[in-house]
């Protein structure tokens, strides 16, 4: 008797440890599936998330809008804008700087090169003034005395139609950051100056006291003194200088390596450098 009942006893506890073997196996199983599903389920999360984040980007993405502008005065970021090409902008400012006004869609493509498929996209935006035709022809008489533009004060300049006190005063303040006007055309560097009050100004005005500044040699300028100059901030300075000791030797023409550096740039440092 005492022999089976020990035999139950054992058979019994083997029964619960096989028992509780087994429940442990299930609890871990559980638990690794739910792992899996609590990761699975974050990564379906983190998806949804990085697609909303993307839809919302493109949602505020904008397409690229153009208002009507005048061709003629069409800037070096106005031209990147405008998707066209670094020759294409040089070929325009070039012509400009001759003193010469395009006035139709025709004279854009012939003077830039641009291909019928910009024309297309871009020239429905040009704006020719009409006056500006107009004002050429009747300016171009000198009828009114001309203007010495680096000796005329401010009083002078309120006589041509169109210049008002502020603008007077502007033109007067750019001659001296360029230590007196090189060429009339630099009147177009003027902020806010219509292109109808240009032509008439550039009509009336002349270079008849030339500037007095020297010029400075680019092989031996320091940055100090090339940061000075006008056109040339200080990070464009030091983009010369460092051209400069990677060259050994540098002249205005490797300035068009430097990005930013235009026909028209280089023109314009010219005037300061050799």
């Amino acid at each position: 008797m005492p022999f089976k009942t020990a035999m139950g006893f054992s058979i019994r506890r083997k029964t619960i440890a096989v028992f509780f073997v087994l429940l442990l196996l299930g609890l871990l199983l559980y638990n690794r599936s739910l792992e899996q599903a609590v990761s699975r389920s974050e990564i379906f999360a983190l998806d949804r998330l990085l697609q909303q984040k993307i839809d919302s980007l493109k949602a505020l993405e904008q397409p690229k809008t153009i208002y009507p502008f005048n061709p003629n005065f069409i800037s070096d970021q106005r031209g990147y804008f405008l998707d066209l090409s670094p020759q294409e902008i040089d070929r325009l400012h070039a012509y400009r700087e001759q003193g010469k006004w395009i006035n139709s869609v025709g004279e854009f493509q012939k003077v830039t090169g641009v291909d019928t498929t910009w024309l297309k996209a871009y020239s429905p935006f040009f704006n020719f003034p009409v006056r500006v035709k107009k004002e050429q022809k009747k300016y171009t008489e000198k009828s009114f005395p001309p203007i010495d533009l680096n000796t005329t004060t401010a009083d002078e300049l309120r006589q041509i139609y169109g210049i008002g006190e502020v603008m007077s005063q502007r033109i007067i303040r750019y001659r001296e950051r360029l230590q007196g006007y090189a060429k009339e055309t630099q009147l177009a560097e003027v902020y806010g100056l219509s292109p109808e009050v240009l032509v008439r100004l550039q009509s009336r005005c002349s270079i008849i006291t030339p500037p007095t500044f020297e010029k400075i040699a680019l092989q031996e300028a320091g940055l100090e003194e090339l940061s000075k100059l006008p056109y040339l901030s200080y990070t464009e300075a030091r983009k010369v200088v460092r051209l400069r000791t990677e060259l050994k030797h540098l002249s205005l023409v490797n300035l068009h390596s430097i990005k930013g550096f235009d026909s028209l740039k280089i023109k314009r440092l010219a005037l300061y450098l050799f």
